[in-house]
């Protein structure tokens, strides 16, 4: 009787290959962040540290000092007649019935009980414009012209206190909150169409002015999520995200094929929103390795075409400011299918039986 070993491969790549974690997604505020106003930019009161969307004065409009702004930073203080503005079309806010959130830290001073906050578009026709102001000194109106819903926060005030507006559009329901807190929300009957006319802050398009201070005023063209308005109510912006890093990629897994490698991380750090994979395929260790099609998620099912040949993964990881990559060292040449042991090299019964038969006549 004759016996076979068989050998069966398990991933043994020293230093190159080896068991790490993923880095997990955090919260990114600057996902989709169209334009920033955090009003600490020298003399300049309608600089945007985010967008590149820099308004014009009309008035008197100025920086509180140092302090004077809802973080302990400076805010823009308005007096009732003074706000900024921009009559340039302004093609990259969330035009049409594209989602949106607005935000926008206030503390009203008095003045006029209808002051607005932020708006643009126009306010000609009804859904032309997106407009969020006042409604007394308990609640927030916000409204596509003639095409209104509100919140009231009463008995609490705005009036000379510090809170945190934020109003959302998703496609189908827009919302209020107040301090990272859901006030109210509603499923409007026609979708709006904000036009590239006009933007401006302290006030609406039409409406009348706002006396008090606004700080941290932004834009998104999506909808941000329950936990991520907490987060923006909590920690707010910041106007400088840069790219995350990563050491190197790594892989785990069983060379052999029908078993499955992932890919993962080395020493990634930093705000990272996206993560993509590309898995790759060579003849030689070191060189000529070319993109498997559709190989693009975190595992990889090796088969039977990796065969004796070596693998590697590129991980790219991202966030608004820019992406990194970092290539594995590759994997050792991919085994072959496992035999089924079961059925070894044994001779079926009726070749035994004939080799006897034949030993027997001789």
């Amino acid at each position: 009787m004759r016996f076979k070993v068989l050998l069966i491969s398990f991933l043994t790549i020293a230093s190159s290959v080896f068991s790490a974690p993923v880095s997990q997604a955090v919260v990114d505020l600057n996902s989709g962040l169209v334009v920033y106003w955090n009003f600490e930019n020298g003399t300049d009161v309608g600089y945007s540290a985010v967008g590149g969307i820099s308004l014009s004065p009309y008035g008197t409009p100025a920086y509180t000092p140092a302090g004077g702004g809802h973080n302990g930073g400076r805010g823009l203080l308005l007096d009732g007649s003074s706000w900024l503005s921009t009559n340039n079309p302004i093609t990259n806010l969330p035009l049409g019935a594209h989602p949106y959130t607005l935000s926008a830290w206030v503390n009203p001073s008095g003045g006029s009980a209808v002051g607005g906050i932020i708006a643009y578009g126009t306010a000609s026709a009804q859904n032309l414009g997106n407009n969020l102001r006042f409604n007394g000194m308990t609640a927030i109106w916000h409204y596509w012209y003639a095409n209104d819903f509100g919140m009231e926060i009463y008995p609490d005030t705005f009036l000379n206190s510090w809170h945190h507006i934020t109003s959302t559009w998703d496609g189908t329901v827009r919302s209020l909150y107040c301090d990272g807190i859901l006030k109210s929300s509603d499923t409007p009957t026609s979708q709006p169409n904000f036009t590239a006319g006009s933007l401006v802050i302290g006030r609406t398009l039409n409406d009348a002015n706002l006396t008090g201070t606004l700080d941290d005023i932004a834009i998104y063209d999506r909808a941000l999520s329950q936990s991520e308005i907490t987060a923006l109510a909590s920690t707010g912006i910041s106007a400088v995200v840069t790219p995350p890093t990563i050491s190197s990629a790594a892989i785990t897994g069983n060379t052999r094929v029908g078993q499955t490698l992932t890919a993962g991380t080395i020493g990634a750090s930093g705000t990272i929103s996206t993560t993509t994979y590309q898995w790759q395929r060579s003849e030689k260790f070191g060189t000529g390795y070319s993109n498997i099609p559709a190989a693009i998620s975190q595992s990889y099912l090796l088969v039977p075409k990796d065969s004796e040949k070596y693998l590697r993964v590129i991980v790219t990881i991202g966030n608004t400011s820019g992406t990194v990559s970092a290539t594995s060292t590759p994997t050792v040449r991919i085994a072959e299918a496992a035999k089924d042991e079961s059925k070894g090299d044994k001779k079926p019964q009726k070749d035994e039986d004939d080799k006897k038969s034949v030993v027997l006549s001789r």
